[in-house]
């Protein structure tokens, strides 16, 4: 597949190996799941925006392996109804993945407003320019329109990374390039279409995007306390109304009044607010933030802690069977593509282990099974490569 990695897997035997979909700069070792070598890692912290550095908890500073797989300069995604893409699935040179409206904070539009870098002029341009036109612009950030949120979730999800009229305001498809990168919200700084651990990756950055959008809504309604705004519009009622009015239908601003009844004395002052709020929370600190998150917080932390265990040492279930709802497309005479957990994320791997897999029946141990192949092909499938089936759930835990 165009911009995925080279990747290898191993049998137990010195005259043998059989070639599976892992990066060759991960290298394992026998109930220690992934260890680093020379693949490139970064702290957590660095993914993230430069404002959450002074103040979240030591965790964040922890290395994480970068998802190499998933590559944006030249997109795993491009392609067409081909080998490779299971089901013709693929993205649109001039969307990629951004066919989606990010829930910018009041703090991250003040933080690009701030900032006077080259980089972000065009960044800057843009939300300026959705500051003007009055459209999902409110006190708390600029929000998704209801009518694109309506579009989201009654569109086919083919729509996804292909539809033209729902790619992100902020996006610049001549470059192909986000204009407001590095001051991402929780879900574009958490998406992949591609995971190196599969489904254990993907509940990792899933369960981190949790923890952000939690933090994004406390820092809000902080920013928001600081400056002294009416309490009774601080927080907003959790709505399921999906009527939309002709404003909103047309694309169109809202009317004067109920825009100045959003703002109040700050109608022409809002980017003078947004930067406001980026300073506030630039000033915060360990225990200031400890503080606003609450206990929901800490919860959410410990959460995130457990996937990244799983994503960087997985256990293996000492019964496993192949996935029943494992999708297989043949790849000339000797791979396979399978598809488990997510139709963007296919798995490719040699006849030989592929041949392998209906050994797994969830009756028998890892251990009789691996014995009975051995048996059957003279090699034994070592324990990295059970446990990178594993992750990618081609098989899956059968223990009960």
């Amino acid at each position: 597949m165009r911009g995925a990695k080279q990747r290898i897997g191993i049998i137990i035997e010195p005259t043998l190996k059989i070639s599976l979909s892992y990066p060759l700069e991960w290298v394992k070792t026998k109930g220690r799941g992934i260890l680093y070598s020379d693949m490139t890692v970064q702290r957590i912290l660095d993914k993230l925006p430069e404002v959450y550095r002074n103040f979240l908890p030591r965790f964040f500073q922890n290395n994480i392996p970068e998802e190499t797989a998933a590559t944006c300069a030249d997109c795993a995604m491009w392609g067409g109804p081909e080998p490779g893409f299971p089901n013709g699935i693929h993205f649109s040179r001039d969307s990629k993945c951004c066919t989606h409206y990010p829930n910018l904070p009041n703090y991250l539009i003040g933080g690009i407003l701030s900032n006077t870098t080259p980089e972000l002029e065009a960044g800057r341009y843009r939300i300026r320019k959705t500051i003007k036109s009055r459209i999902g612009v409110t006190p708390h950030g600029i929000l998704r329109p209801k009518k694109y949120s309506l579009l989201l979730k009654n569109s086919e999800k083919e729509f996804f990374g292909r539809s033209k009229s729902l790619i992100c305001p902020f996006y610049e498809r001549q470059r192909g390039k986000c204009t407001i990168r590095p001051f991402w919200d929780a879900t574009c700084n958490t998406w992949f279409c591609k995971y190196i651990a599969g489904e254990d990756g993907w509940l990792f950055w899933t369960t981190l995007k949790k923890y952000l959008n939690q933090m994004e809504k406390a820092l809000v309604l902080y920013t928001l306390y600081k400056i002294g705004w009416d309490p009774q519009k601080i927080i907003l009622p959790e709505t399921s109304n999906s009527t939309l009015t002709i404003q909103e239908v047309d694309d169109q601003p809202p009317n004067q009044e109920t825009y100045r009844d959003l703002w109040r004395d700050w109608v022409g002052s809002e980017e003078e607010l947004y930067k406001k709020t980026f300073h506030i929370v630039s000033a915060l600190t360990p225990r200031a933030f400890e503080k606003i998150a609450g206990i929901s917080q800490k919860i959410l932390l410990e959460e995130v802690k457990m996937k990244q265990k799983n994503f960087l040492k997985p256990h293996l279930p000492k019964i496993l069977k192949r996935n029943p709802n494992l999708h297989v497309e043949k790849k000339g005479n000797e791979s396979y593509s399978l598809v488990s957990y997510s139709p963007l994320d296919p798995l490719e791997v040699s006849k030989r282990i592929y041949d392998l897999l209906d050994f797994f029946d969830g009756k028998r141990t890892n251990q009789q099974v691996c014995r009975l192949i051995r048996k059957h092909i003279g090699a034994m499938p070592d324990q990295d490569l059970l446990i990178s089936l594993y992750q990618f759930r081609v098989l899956v835990n059968n223990e009960g």
